[in-house]
């Protein structure tokens, strides 16, 4: 206890800005603040100084630590007013580009500035962050300097609230939470570049848009088709191309802005035409005004293109019209034309010409061309791990062959795709399927939740769940021929390793010999490798049709394959361990996790253990 009122151990709590005088305690050398005395926690000395709810903060700060996934998060209780917050910043952030909508809800969140940041401190910090936003907008516009000077008392409130690690473990239990924050954080620096130096930040977004086009492969423009792995610079060009979009007229005046909002536009509408058709068209519309407006300006020698800038905006045409054709087409196509292909056959999963549409490496092509293959039950699939849906498995599926099926993400909502939010685990996966009447038999199923999928399938599968098809991520990084596999653990290790250290679990999932042994198991063969993701195909229809594809289950000539299709590129099939092997009790096999041996009892795991274990 600190001053009779604080709890050791707890400087900076889950549930409030938790502050005590700075002449008593420092963190990484630096005093902190007495915010009492600052005003920044006004009501927290009244709320903290009894001892009943120190025991509860006590309480509920101890289940974080332990990490338990059936934990409540600190948005959970929350008053409907902050939850409303947090879904429609969502909504606007990843959609529309902007972090601010109803402003007399965002005040209400400020002035209860305290109860807000206790009950949902998200909500509190996107609040913020677009009070900030809005006031440096106005104060542009209007010339202001007081909504500057309100601006930046704004953000020094910003400041002080703090994520902690504690805190940052609790958080990673709300849905939605970290993007969203990423994006407003994104938000306020793009719009600050276009205010402060608008012609070279339109400059940069043409110049990046440029080289992203350059090495982009297939329609979602998310993959390299020279390494075959996911383009780096996409999100943040997204993201500015959605501001630039949303914001554009604030540069309005400064015609070296014009090509990159037209370009921003044409972006927007060939990333949202199969999942937001009503905003593509907006983004249309509008691509076609600012683009216009540029004609005129370079034909009247206002301004110098930049060279190959206009080749870019035929490129994102080409695509663009590629997506509205098979729009408006009044029957989907059907997968006779891939049968009719030259060299159609098993072999052809190989061809090393086949690019990515919108999938991560080549997985909508093999799946394309086992479907023409084994004919299609229902149309429908099911993905797990799609966020956005920009880049998934199933989009090709849906947008260009008029598939149907259900879509989840732990972020990520859309209804108009039928996209879910749910934190998908072993434990709920099959009573969520059984929830929206998913049929046993269906054609697809697609599963990448960067851990556990493994299991996901498993459960699945001894549940009655028989897909055709299933296209799941292995662990690339644990040795391809040793039937070794992670254990399962209550913690949500994946979204810990992103918040606290901003990178992927490196140790995860199960290697390439534990997924065709898990396979087999089910009644499923292994036929074909990309990248690191797998595709098993039911066995009994490979019987059925008599067909059998090169080294189906063989995971040493399934990478042979995989170099061969894709040579140069990054594979997991090496048989050491990146580093020194993992302690046994981490490691499970396939026929012992069928058994029901596949949990790691860690929950009395510090997060400082869990993170070296399972991040580094």
């Amino acid at each position: 206890m600190t001053d009779g009122c604080w709890v050791t151990g707890l400087l900076f709590s889950h549930y409030f800005l938790c502050c005590v005088p700075g002449k008593h305690v420092k963190k990484d050398g630096h005093r902190l603040p007495d915010c009492w005395a600052y005003g920044w926690a006004r009501g927290t000395r009244e709320v903290c100084c009894n001892d009943a709810r120190i025991s509860d903060m006590e309480e509920k700060a101890a289940s974080f630590r332990s990490g338990s996934m059936d934990a409540p998060s600190p948005c959970v209780g929350a008053e409907w007013q902050s939850l409303r917050y947090l879904k429609e910043s969502a909504e606007r952030l990843f959609y529309q580009g902007e972090p601010f909508g109803d402003e007399t809800l965002e005040q209400q969140l400020i002035e209860k500035s305290d109860q807000t940041y206790e009950a949902c401190p998200a909500a509190l910090l996107l609040a913020l962050d677009s009070r900030v936003c809005r006031l440096k907008i106005n104060s542009y516009v209007s010339g202001q300097e007081d909504s500057a000077a309100e601006a930046y008392f704004v953000r020094q409130l910003w400041n002080s609230l703090t994520w902690s690690e504690t805190m940052g473990w609790s958080n990673v239990m709300d849905p939605m939470v970290r993007p969203s924050l990423y994006a407003s954080a994104a938000y306020v620096q793009v719009v600050n570049a276009l205010l402060s130096h608008p012609s070279p930040t339109c400059a940069h977004f043409e110049i990046s848009t440029k080289d992203l086009i350059a090495d982009a492969a297939g329609l979602s423009l998310t993959t390299s088709k020279s390494t075959g792995t996911n383009l780096k610079a996409y999100p943040d060009i997204a993201r500015i191309a959605l501001i630039l979009g949303t914001q554009g007229p604030l540069v309005a005046s400064v015609s070296e802005c014009d090509a990159a909002r037209a370009m921003a536009h044409l972006f927007n509408a060939r990333r949202f035409l199969d999942i937001r058709y009503s905003l593509a068209l907006l983004h249309l519309q509008k691509a076609e005004e600012v683009e216009l407006r540029a004609l005129e300006q370079f034909a009247e020698g206002n301004r110098i293109e930049m060279p190959g800038i206009w080749e870019v905006h035929e490129r994102l045409k080409e695509g663009l019209l590629e997506q509205q054709r098979w729009r408006s087409e009044p029957t989907k196509q059907t997968f006779a034309f891939v049968a009719q292909e030259p060299g159609f056959g098993p072999l052809s999963l190989w061809d090393p010409f086949i690019t990515p549409v919108f999938s991560a490496s080549v997985n909508d092509g093999v799946i394309e061309r086992l479907l023409a293959l084994l004919g299609v039950k229902s149309q429908t699939f099911v993905e797990i791990g799609t966020q956005l849906g920009d880049q998934c498995n199933t989009r090709y599926l849906r947008s260009r062959f008029g598939f149907h099926g259900l879509m989840m993400d732990d972020n990520y909502e859309n209804h108009e795709i039928n996209l879910t939010t749910h934190r998908v685990t072993p434990d709920n996966v099959v009573e969520l399927l059984q929830n929206y009447s998913t049929p046993l038999d269906f054609d697809v199923l697609s599963l990448d939740t960067d851990g556990n999928q493994w299991l996901l399938w498993m459960k699945l599968s001894t549940s009655g769940f028989r897909p055709r098809i299933v296209v799941i991520e292995y662990g690339e990084d644990l040795p391809y021929d040793q039937d070794v596999a992670v254990r399962f653990s209550n913690i949500p290790i994946h979204q810990l390793c992103l918040v606290n250290l901003g990178r992927a679990p490196a140790l995860f999932a199960a290697s390439l010999t534990a997924m065709r042994n898990l396979g087999r198991a089910l009644g499923y063969v292994l036929v074909h490798l990309a990248a690191v993701d797998l595709t098993f195909v039911r066995s009994d229809l490979l019987a059925s049709s008599n067909l059998r594809f090169p080294a189906q289950d063989d995971p040493a000539g399934l990478c042979a394959l995989a170099r061969y299709q894709a040579p140069g590129r990054q594979l997991g099939c090496s048989k050491t361990w990146p580093k020194e092997p993992p302690s046994k009790e981490l490691l499970t096999t396939a026929k012992a996790a069928l058994a029901g041996d596949y949990r790691l009892e860690n929950a009395h795991w510090p997060i400082e253990q869990i993170l070296h274990t399972f991040c580094e």
